[in-house]
Formats: C-alpha cells, structure tokens, sequence
C-alpha cells in the first residue's frame, strides 16, 4: 500500500480495493462501482499482463461503464529469477511506478 499512502498525500483521495480474481467471472459489480466511482482504473498484479486481472476488469469495464484501464504488471517477457523487490521493480510493480500509472489514468480520464 506504500503506492496508496503516496497518491493520498500527493494528488487527494483514491479508491483501493485490493481482490483476488478467483475465476474468469469474478465480482464484476466490484468493478463497475469503481469504474462508476472514480472514472478510471488501475490495476496491479504480480502476473503477465496478458490474460490477467487487467484483462478481466477492461472485458466488464468496456462493455458497461466505459472508462480508462491502466494495467501494470509483468509485460511479454522472460520471466527471471531474484530477490523479490529487486524483481518487483524490474517489471513496474513498485510503489513508484503504479503512482506514476495512476497519474496516467487520471489524465486519460481528464482527456475524455
């Protein structure tokens, strides 16, 4: 949550909801009352953002409440073995750079 308390102090306050997928189906009423509420997603995981929960969340967002996804998580890559944070920074999932896809989301939402 170290991404969290970052955009809390530095742009104003978000919407955090931290789920599990589960199946293809999931909750998909999470999903639209985020997108209802704040008129742009981000979505992070420790997984390809092929076939993810990035995936999951634009395929309901785009068909009922349209707005902005921005997915971070481990592009088309190899994957690679380290220590953990080492490899968490690598591939984009460190606080720095989900608060800087976060700003990105709200500037696609502005440009709507």
């Amino acid at each position: 949550m170290n991404a969290g308390n970052t955009l809390n102090a530095r742009i104003g306050p978000f919407r955090f909801s931290v789920t599990r997928q589960g199946n293809r189906t999931g909750r998909t009423d999470l999903r639209t009352d985020a997108a209802r509420d704040t008129g742009a997603i981000v979505t992070a995981e420790e997984h390809s953002v092929i076939g993810g929960l990035g995936g999951a969340v634009s395929e309901v967002v785009c068909e009922t409440i349209p707005v902005p996804v921005v997915k971070v998580g481990v592009e088309d890559v190899f994957g690679r073995s380290g220590p953990a944070v080492e490899l968490l920074h690598i591939h984009g999932l460190d606080a720095e750079n989900i608060v800087k896809k976060a700003k990105q989301a709200l500037e696609l939402k502005a440009a709507r």
